[in-house]
């Protein structure tokens, strides 16, 4: 089975009825369970085609898997109409508008797949026109078209590991409260708005970095709070820090 890469390839469902993950759904997939992330790596095709592997073959068939992946269609995906310009941001699907089975109008992203489409990456072009000759070919002759646009993510460093596991990354690594004062998961923002938090570079060479203390110079974020769990994020593209930001975070840590 050929999956998504550039124009021309096919999309849909297989036979197991597991659809094909995008590239921006298989990076949301790592992402969102770093167990995989570790196994599989993320930010890179590899990564991707293990994670579209491992959906199509576990994934779909497991609640704690597959709930992530319904979410995020609807977050980053939205229909523009045939003959109409686009402004898209990252891939453009073109396919049936209506379901071929009873001819019922499409009205989102997965009923869309369940069909051949093609798709195009548009990268960051202003407006891009939902037709065939801008996708180049027409994945069914005579049929009423539609596009669908799957904006490209809003980039941010993603739970790579609890206290005590290793964290798969090649960037810059924080380390702080796994939980709110409510005790639910923190994201990234409330990672470090929750409080202290120390931060780490992967040593060059290195794929990993584990998550405790040891590994950020023995600094405790949060010294006070006896049963306060850790976790670390990867900033695996190292937007969020720079290696001179990281020293003066480390020499201020040392210096308390």
């Amino acid at each position: 089975m050929t999956h998504y890469a550039t124009i021309g390839v096919t999309q849909g469902r297989l036979g197991t009825c597991a659809k094909q993950l995008t590239d921006y759904e298989a990076q949301t997939y790592l992402e969102s369970f770093p167990e995989l992330s570790q196994k599989f790596g993320r930010d890179n095709k590899a990564a991707w085609d293990q994670a579209r592997k491992h959906y199509e073959e576990t994934g779909y068939l497991n609640v704690h898997f597959n709930a992530p992946m319904k979410a995020e269609s609807k977050q980053t995906t939205w229909e523009c109409k045939h003959n109409t310009q686009c402004k898209c941001h990252g891939t453009l699907w073109y396919g049936t508008a209506k379901r071929l089975d009873d001819k019922k109008d499409i009205t989102t992203f997965e009923d869309f797949r369940h069909f051949k489409t093609v798709a195009k990456d548009v990268g960051d072009s202003n407006w891009t026109a939902c037709s065939t000759a801008v996708i180049g070919t027409d994945p069914h002759p005579g049929k009423p078209k539609t596009c669908f646009c799957e904006d490209k993510p809003l980039y941010a460093p993603n739970l790579c590991a609890d206290e005590g596991e290793e964290c798969a990354c090649s960037g810059f690594v924080t380390y702080g409260s796994r939980l709110s004062a409510a005790k639910k998961v923190l994201d990234f923002k409330g990672h470090v708005a929750a409080g202290n938090f120390a931060v780490s570079e992967v040593k060059e060479g290195s794929k990993s970095i584990t998550c405790q203390a040891d590994a950020f110079g023995g600094v405790d974020p949060n010294p006070k709070e006896k049963d306060d769990e850790k976790a670390c994020f990867c900033d695996n593209l190292k937007r969020m820090f720079s290696t001179e930001s990281i020293k003066s975070m480390q020499e201020l840590w040392h210096s308390k």
